[in-house]
């Protein structure tokens, strides 16, 4: 006897189309740059009917942002590890450990070796998500709601790099973390605008320089 497979509930295939939506604008965004990303545009990429994407969302502006909502919180759960680690390692030093110039060297090495790697694996394996960074961070013609998320997302990740300094106790934690986003922020613009300048091993070299300094 054959029995018939229970129909997918409407409102979980609602919910994987808004998500397929929300996806297809993040392609546009990384490979056309935010201007690009119209309705059109989006519902071509998800390959669905036009009218879903006003269906789901009242207009062009809520759409996009949140696109930039759906990728903050994929960006945040793998994130989310790397900083355990980091919080976990540098817990395990005590006050003489911390103090020491030597192990300052090598914890500088080690948190460099660290970020350089997420960076490189950030870079190489979700390109896609580095262009929707940029736009998002850096594209002067973002509406201001897009820019107020912009902003939630880079400061909800300086915190955390600001908590690093401060646990490391180093001369001036929230600048000393915004010098850290800088570079990173650099280095990811650099990779994507030019692939074939793009080197690991530089991006290693300049955070662990930078890092030495800082916990000099």
């Amino acid at each position: 006897m054959t029995t018939t497979a229970a129909p997918k509930p409407r409102r979980a295939k609602g919910e994987q189309t808004r998500r397929q939506i929300l996806e297809a604008a993040l392609r546009v965004i990384a490979d056309r740059g935010y201007g690009a990303a119209t309705h059109r545009a989006v519902a071509a990429e998800a390959g669905v009917n036009l009218s879903l994407t006003t269906y789901y969302f009242k207009d062009l502006g809520e759409m996009l942002a949140q696109a930039f909502i759906h990728y903050k919180e994929q960006l945040h759960r793998d994130a989310g590890s790397q900083w355990r680690a980091v919080f976990d390692h540098i817990g395990r030093l005590d006050a003489a450990d911390l103090a020491d110039a030597v192990v300052r060297r090598e914890l500088a090495e080690s948190l460099a070796r660290r970020l350089a790697d997420y960076l490189e694996n950030h870079i190489r394996c979700q390109p896609q998500g580095v262009a929707v960074e940029m736009a998002f961070f850096f594209d002067l013609h973002l509406h201001e709601s897009q820019r107020e998320l912009a902003y939630k997302l880079r400061s909800r990740f300086l915190q955390d790099f600001i908590e690093v300094c401060r646990r490391l106790d180093t001369a001036d934690p929230a600048t000393d973390a915004e010098l850290i986003m800088g570079a990173l922020h650099r280095l990811e613009c650099e990779a994507l605008a030019v692939p074939g300048q793009h080197r690991p091993d530089t991006i290693f070299r300049q955070l662990r320089r930078l890092l030495t300094a800082l916990l000099a």
